[in-house]
C-alpha cells in the first residue's frame, strides 16, 4: 500500500512546465539575447570608429610625409607654391604635382588629393581629373578640408594638412557663409567640425603641421 501511494504521488508531481512558465522562461531568454546583441553591436561600433579615427590620422601623416620628402630631396628650383590657397589648387615639388579639391569626398568616381609624376614645368592649370593615372592619397569617404604649403626663411616650408572622414554630411558642421552654400572646407579660423554619431555613421578629423627644409642647395 505504501509503494502504491508513493507511485501515485510521483505521477501527480510529474506534470512538466505550464504555459505560463514557458512564456516567462522565453521572455527572460529573449531579453538576455537582446542585451548580448546590443552589447556586441556597441563594441563593434566602437571598434570600427577607433579604426577609422586611426586610419584618418595615419592618412594625414602619410600626406605630410609624402610632400615633405618631395621638398626635402627634390630640386628646390622646381618647387612651386603659386597655385595653393584656392579651393581647387595644385602644388609642384621636384618631379611631382599634387592636385587637390577642398571639401571633395573621395569615392569611386571622385578624387580629393592626387599625386602624379610631372615631366614638364608646373602647369598653369590643373584639376584632379587632369591626372586619371595619378595616385589618390586619401582613403574612401575622406576629404581634404585644409591644405597649404607656405615658404619660409632659409629654404623652409610650412605644411598644413587637415583631413576629415565622413560617409555623408549629416554629422559635419560646415562653414556657413553670409550668402551662398555651406562650405565643407576650412575658411581661416572657421573649421569644419564633427557633430554626433548614429550607428556606423560618424566622422573623424585629423590635422597636422610640420616645417621641412630643402636639403639640396639652389
Amino acid at each position: 500500500m505504501i509503494i502504491k501511494h508513493m507511485c501515485s504521488k510521483n505521477r501527480l508531481n510529474d506534470k512538466g512546465f505550464t504555459i505560463l512558465e514557458l512564456l516567462i522562461a522565453t521572455a527572460i531568454s529573449s531579453g538576455a539575447i537582446l542585451m548580448l546583441m546590443f552589447g556586441f553591436l556597441s563594441i563593434s561600433q566602437s571598434y570600427t570608429k577607433g579604426l577609422t579615427v586611426a586610419e584618418t590620422q595615419n592618412t594625414a601623416r602619410d600626406v605630410v610625409n609624402t610632400i615633405s620628402q618631395s621638398i626635402q630631396f627634390g630640386d628646390p628650383n622646381l618647387i612651386n607654391t603659386n597655385y595653393i590657397g584656392i579651393p581647387d589648387g595644385w602644388f609642384c615639388a621636384d618631379n611631382d604635382i599634387f592636385v587637390y579639391q577642398l571639401g571633395q569626398s573621395v569615392s569611386k568616381t571622385t578624387d580629393a588629393l592626387v599625386e602624379s609624376p610631372l615631366d614638364t614645368a608646373c602647369p598653369l592649370t590643373a584639376t584632379t581629373s587632369s591626372y586619371p593615372d595619378g595616385k589618390e592619397l586619401l582613403g574612401p569617404n575622406m576629404r581634404l578640408t585644409g591644405f597649404s604649403v607656405t615658404p619660409g626663411p632659409d629654404n623652409t616650408y610650412v605644411i598644413n594638412v587637415r583631413v576629415v572622414y565622413s560617409v555623408n554630411n549629416t554629422f559635419l558642421i560646415g562653414v556657413t557663409q553670409p550668402s551662398g552654400p555651406t562650405l565643407y572646407y576650412d575658411q581661416g579660423s572657421s573649421k569644419v567640425i564633427c557633430s554626433g554619431q548614429s550607428g556606423q555613421d560618424f566622422c573623424a578629423t585629423a590635422g597636422l603641421q610640420t616645417v621641412v627644409e630643402s636639403r639640396i642647395a639652389n
